[in-house]
Parts: C-alpha cells; sequence; structure tokens
C-alpha cells in the first residue's frame, strides 16, 4: 500500500567485533540492518549486549528502532583474515535472546530474518516471531568453539525443528564444507534455501532444484558482514518481488559493493549503481 514503509525485523544480538583501533558494533544484526536501511527499508532489531555497548555508535550508522535485553556481556569476536579465509575467535559469549523479548506490535513486519551469531536463539523465540516473510541465516547455530576460543563448526540440525514456517534459509559453503550431509538436510528445510559461495555467488534450491546463481568478483577490502548483507538484500528484493532467482542476482551485485568498502553497506556506496537505482525507486513508490 501506498505511504506505508517497508519494515523489516531482525533477531539476534550485536557483537563487538575486535579492531586495532579498539572493537567497533557488529553483528548478523546490524550489517543485515545496515543493508536493509542501504536498500530502502525501516529497521527494527531486537537482541540482547552488555553493559556498555556503544548503542549510539552502532545508530549512527543505523537508523533503527531498538529492543535490547540487558545481558552480563556483549558478544564479542576476533577475526582472522588470511587471504580469503578467515579464522575467528570467540572472546565474550552475550547469551539468550529471551522468548519474551519481542515487544508488544512487533512481529507484523514485511520481513523478519532471524540472524542469530553464537546461538543467542534458543529459548523459543525463534519458533514464535513469523513476519509476511521470513528468513533465517544459519550461521549462529552452527558454531561452537574450541582452543581457547577458536570458533569450529557444530554438527548440529535440531535447531530446524524451530524453524518450522520459515520461507528462506541462508548458509555458506563454510558452514557445511566438512559436513556435506548438513547442507543435505538444510534444502529441504524449506521452499527456499541459499547456499552463499562468496565470489563464486549462490547456490539456490527451490523445493528441492538447484540453481546456480553466479557472482560478481571484485577486489574485496573487507569481505566482514557479506553473508548478512546477501541474505538483507535478497529478503528485501523477494519480499517485493517474488523471484528467488532474481533475488539471489541482485543480493549478489548488491555485495560486490559492500565487500569493496571498511566496513556496512551505506546508501552513499549504491547511489548511481544503475540496479540500486531501479530497485529505489520501486520502494519510493510505496512511501
Amino acid at each position: 500500500m501506498k505511504g506505508t514503509p517497508y519494515q523489516i525485523l531482525l533477531v539476534g544480538n550485536f557483537t563487538l567485533d575486535v579492531k586495532e583501533g579498539g572493537n567497533v558494533p557488529g553483528g548478523s544484526v546490524f550489517y543485515s540492518g545496515c543493508a536493509a536501511q542501504a536498500l530502502g527499508f525501516d529497521v527494527r532489531i531486537v537482541s540482547a549486549v552488555g553493559p556498555g555497548f556503544p548503542l549510539d555508535e552502532a545508530l549512527k550508522q543505523l537508523s533503527c528502532e531498538v529492543s535490547l535485553v540487558e545481558a552480563g556481556e556483549t558478544t564479542t569476536f576476533r577475526n582472522v583474515y588470511r587471504g580469503s579465509a578467515r579464522e575467528q575467535f570467540l572472546c565474550a559469549d552475550g547469551g539468550a535472546i529471551p522468548k519474551d523479548a519481542l515487544p508488544a506490535g512487533w512481529g507484523n513486519e514485511d520481513i523478519v530474518l532471524l540472524c542469530p551469531v553464537y546461538s543467542e536463539l534458543r529459548s523459543g523465540l525463534e519458533a514464535s516471531v513469523r513476519g509476511r516473510l521470513t528468513g533465517a541465516s544459519l550461521q549462529g547455530w552452527l558454531r561452537t568453539t574450541r582452543d581457547g576460543g577458536r570458533v569450529v563448526p557444530r554438527v548440529d540440525s535440531e535447531f530446524l525443528a524451530g524453524l518450522d514456517g520459515v520461507d528462506v534459509l541462508f548458509y555458506s559453503e563454510e558452514d557445511v564444507a566438512h559436513h556435506p550431509e548438513l547442507g543435505v538436510q538444510f534444502r529441504s528445510a524449506a521452499d527456499v534455501v541459499v547456499e552463499t559461495r562468496g565470489p563464486g555467488g549462490a547456490a539456490v534450491w527451490l523445493r528441492g532444484s538447484q540453481t546456480h546463481v553466479p557472482g560478481y568478483p571484485v577486489k574485496e577490502l573487507d569481505p566482514t558482514g557479506a553473508g548478512d548483507t546477501f541474505a538483507a538484500a535478497f529478503l528485501v528484493h523477494y519480499s517485493v518481488q517474488r523471484d528467488a532467482l532474481a533475488a539471489a542476482d541482485f543480493a549478489c551485485r548488491i555485495c560486490s559493493v559492500q565487500v569493496g568498502l571498511c566496513g556496512p553497506l551505506t546508501r552513499d556506496a549504491l547511489v548511481g549503481n544503475p540496479v540500486f537505482e531501479e530497485w529505489i525507486s520501486q520502494v519510493k513508490a510505496r512511501r
């Protein structure tokens, strides 16, 4: 309906990412939220953070409604990149988001994206919140730690029981590289399933039928948050057009811009891009 802005609700924990100059806000809700905002959506976030989380700093980049649950500490990661490979360390675990964390009146958005970073969606909230279109990024359910906090894959699919009714599932080829049997299970868990493959694009399964969507390789400055950007871009496009392959191509194009930035996606980085300009004209027509 014209005059009604598009909305996306993101559920997962903000993080602190350890950088040389100090800790900076991060997490799937942050990177997905920045991407959705750049693409014309209003953003809501439900998250758990610890004392001293720099929310004001996050909101300078991401203007959104936020409902925060107090946790003992904020989930904190340190990322080490060697070429395109990432080694990740968990420095602090912010804990679970409770089932009753959703504010009254929230949950009827155009899109809900469940995007945990480290098992924070295990209270039942993940099974109770659904939008007109609901996606889930599986990465946060597929992590555990060893050897002083080094993040390694977790072999688990039981969490899928809480994702019944989710329309689109996202995971990366890295998530299932050592356990391809998990990918087989994921591909039958929703009508639309997407495996992201970095510069190689994505594989999209539509009711079990696979199609490869090529990427748009560029010189990467910082790949942090690329998968989160992809999920948000896919969902905002799919929510309007309902064409999964077109949505995947759109998301690949948008990701090719984000990985060339140092930080999350911004509207300024997209201005002048023909794909973006065509898209944003459709979104503005609704406002």
